[in-house]
């Protein structure tokens, strides 16, 4: 499978988790207490929203940033199903095509929705019967634990 880069492919990421809020919002699709909430953190004005989107650069770092409202509200049936659908919909078309693979290997995720979203992962990993491996927030920290550990190792020889 060749990527067609985060526009289309970005399933149950930030870009992805924050473009269905807005959208949800947008259309009234968000339980009222929750749209109360989004509207109070958020700057929810269509032109505020379109400028960020389509005249200022990394539109997806702008999407990403409304992910943390998930997690700020893990608790809400809405927010559960939301979650859901973007793993599932990750599950469908970046893992199970690996069916030979799965069978050996475990399914590592990175990343802070990895991170905060783990219970639901494994949820969705069980669905789809796929086990899951090790879950990192920061992959960079553990970068720099093993070249620390290797300079060490080096200046020990």
């Amino acid at each position: 499978m060749v990527s067609l880069g985060y526009t289309l492919m970005d399933d149950a990421s930030g870009n992805w988790y924050g473009k269905q809020l807005l959208k949800d919002y947008n259309y009234g699709k968000m339980p009222g207490v929750l749209m109360e909430r989004f509207a109070a953190e958020y700057n929810t004005d269509p032109d505020y929203i379109k400028y960020n989107l389509y005249k200022l650069p990394n539109p997806n770092a702008y999407l990403a940033k409304h992910a943390e409202f998930i997690f700020k509200n893990l608790e809400e049936r809405y927010i559960k199903k939301l979650l859901r659908k973007g793993l599932r919909k990750f599950s469908r078309n970046m893992i199970l095509q690996f069916q030979e693979e799965l069978k050996q290997y475990k399914v590592h995720f990175v990343g802070s929705i990895a991170h905060f979203a783990e219970k639901r992962i494994k949820q969705v990993a069980n669905e789809f019967d796929y086990e899951v491996g090790n879950i990192v927030r920061r992959p960079i920290e553990g970068l720099v634990h093993y070249h620390i550990a290797k300079i060490k190792q080096q200046q020990n020889v």
